[in-house]
């Protein structure tokens, strides 16, 4: 019994000093790549060091984040200028402006009252209650990140799940009152009544509303079985798999995407992708799979029956009018939305710059004709301009210009200084400056290391005896690998290092780097298996209804579809956006490609 103790002691203090350890082993066991003495092992050794410290966290990821800053130029793999100019190159900038539009729609409460009313849109059922969070969470991670997607919504899902359990005890006790009335048995109770011909339970909630309490709220039959528990874990997993899949669907909802459009328009210029084409080929896919993931967490935690999904498909007329506008769950979620009050103008301001920027991304290069872009002739112009300039209006439009005025009129000596839509308190205590500067700048000074160093060069050498193989069947096998990797690793690491060996390897293949770099970066999303596959994943598991169990065994199935499509894609809509079996024009000749050392 003591030596159990002495083993348990032993391992609970390994665990405890977990982090300290890796910090100093993964150097000591990483030395032999600085033994090597190329440039492309020393950018190794400090790709790895990143990505493990990131991984076990063993110091704050900012920290962590500015270690190339120091180890390129000592190791003599970049300079230190390079290092330092790639932690503010143009799309950190972009993504700036992305978050800013994001702090000040969550200063605003905007994002709140978009959830709210795209759920009241959709029906009472259960299904398709659920489906209405995951097509909020969907629209709204297309724009902000989707880890403030997934924490904003969960909250008003719990909110959802507890006033269904709560009407369904209701309904219960309500319905059995009113089977005994029915038998003759006086219950005192005037404002419940029967319905024999619609076959339909009624109940007046004294608030002059009228409710199913047969099928409160949830819209599921007598043999439907799903517990609160079950609920829960439908609708958290349901925001996570949406949220992540809306973040791929623009250039700006996840920090792979836009990783791989600095990629691409650093080494092959801005006419390699475009925002519109990548919506275009994006879209469709993340569309079919939030569809699939909403019939899949159905089956599997609700119990999912096809006629449930329409209210008019299994309840008599009668009772439909009446039960529509009735449900108690859109009375709590309109009350909810009514708290909101009417929209203020520093809410409508906020709106009015997020559209006008997202149609100046759409047409900045659409591909199909001219965009705005083109006006500019001397090439000075990118869509990162439209972001700042964002930025900056939302610091000078007045939240309140009534009030601004009215304070003028009343001393017009007196400094003008009215409050703005976005001001410098909300940017410094709601705006994740290091993750915006430090972590992401990391991401691309490794990226450009690994190109600069050769590194991708020698991986794509060692792959290319994988040439023999037919192109459907290696993209088949990379997204396979890179689905497999983002399980346990993260999706913005595991994407910036496959960036340039894939676009290596397609270059020394004479294809089109698209064919297999779009596959790949959707792939890097389609892990949801572990909770520390995703930040969805992470916060929805925080929480405390799900476990691994629970996440494996839904997330396999994801990952299987996920596959499926994203190859299926590629060999359809991947042939009509990027042409991808033909060899671009924007791309090295066949002749560079191959005398690359």
């Amino acid at each position: 019994m003591k030596m159990r103790s002495r083993i348990k002691t032993f391992f609970l203090v390994l665990w405890a000093l977990r982090g300290l350890l890796v910090m100093i082993l993964t150097p000591i066991i990483l030395c032999p790549l600085l033994l090597i003495g190329s440039v492309e092992a020393r950018c190794a050794f400090v790709l790895l060091l990143v990505c493990i410290y990131w991984m076990f966290e063993v110091m704050p990821l900012s920290i962590t984040s500015v270690i190339p800053i120091f180890m390129f130029p000592a190791l003599g793999v970049m300079n230190a200028a390079d290092t330092a100019s790639a932690y503010l190159r143009d799309p950190v900038l972009f993504i700036f402006g992305v978050f800013v539009i994001a702090v000040a729609i969550e200063k605003w409460n905007l994002h709140e009252r978009l959830a709210l009313t795209c759920i009241l849109v959709v029906g009472t059922s259960l299904s398709t209650i659920l489906f209405g969070f995951m097509l909020t969470s969907f629209v709204i991670s297309m724009w902000m990140m989707n880890t403030g997607t997934t924490a904003m919504l969960l909250p008003i899902a719990q909110a959802m799940v507890d006033e269904i359990e709560k009407h369904k005890s209701q309904a219960k006790d309500t319905k059995n009152t009113l089977l005994a009335e029915d038998e003759g048995k006086e219950t005192g109770k005037p404002g419940d009544q029967v319905d024999k011909d619609s076959k339909c339970v009624e109940s007046d909630t004294g608030d002059g509303i009228t409710i199913n309490v047969e099928e409160v709220c949830v819209g599921r039959s007598k043999g439907d079985t799903a517990t609160g528990h079950s609920i829960r874990k439908a609708f958290q997993l349901g925001i996570a798999y949406s949220a992540t899949m809306g973040g791929v669907c623009t250039l700006v909802g996840t920090l792979q995407v836009i990783l791989m459009e600095e990629f691409l328009d650093r080494r092959y210029g801005p006419e390699a992708m475009s925002f519109t084409a990548w919506v275009a080929m994006a879209i469709p896919n993340q569309v079919l799979i939030v569809l699939f993931g909403w019939i899949w967490l159905n089956w599997l935690f609700i119990g999912f029956r096809i006629r449930d999904v329409f209210d008019w498909c299994k309840r008599p007329k009668k009772c439909h009018r009446e039960e529509k506008k009735a449900y108690k769950l859109k009375v709590y979620l309109r009350a909810k939305l009514k708290s909101l009050g009417p929209m203020k103008w520093g809410e409508g301001a906020t709106l009015a710059v997020f559209i006008i920027l997202i149609l100046l991304w759409f047409f900045a290069d659409p591909k199909l004709f001219p965009g705005w872009l083109s006006l500019d002739k001397n090439g000075y112009v990118s869509i990162t301009a439209s972001s700042v300039a964002a930025v900056v209006a939302l610091f000078i439009i007045p939240a309140d210009p009534k009030k601004a005025f009215m304070d003028f009129k009343k001393d017009p000596t007196k400094k003008l200084d009215w409050e703005r839509v976005l001001d410098r308190q909300t940017m410094q205590t709601k705006f994740p400056w290091m993750v915006q500067f430090l972590i992401m700048g990391c991401m691309l000074a490794l990226g450009i290391a690994c190109q600069k160093s050769g590194l991708s060069v020698v991986i794509a050498a060692k792959l290319g005896t994988l040439s023999h193989l037919d192109p459907p069947l290696m993209v088949f096998l990379i997204t396979l690998i890179v689905s497999c990797m983002c399980e346990g690793l993260g999706n913005p690491s595991v994407v910036m290092v496959m960036l340039p060996i894939l676009s290596e390897l397609a270059e020394r293949m004479h294809l089109n780097p698209l064919y297999f770099i779009v596959p790949m970066v959707l792939a890097a999303s389609y892990a949801f298996m572990l909770p520390v596959s995703s930040g969805p994943n992470i916060i929805v598991f925080a929480c405390g209804n799900l476990r691994v169990h629970d996440m494996m065994k839904a997330g396999f199935v994801m990952n299987l579809f996920c596959l499926a499509i994203v190859n299926l894609s590629t060999h359809t809509l991947g042939v009509l956006i990027f042409d991808v079996h033909n060899y671009p024009d924007w791309a090295p000749s066949l002749n560079a490609s191959s005398s690359t050392p």
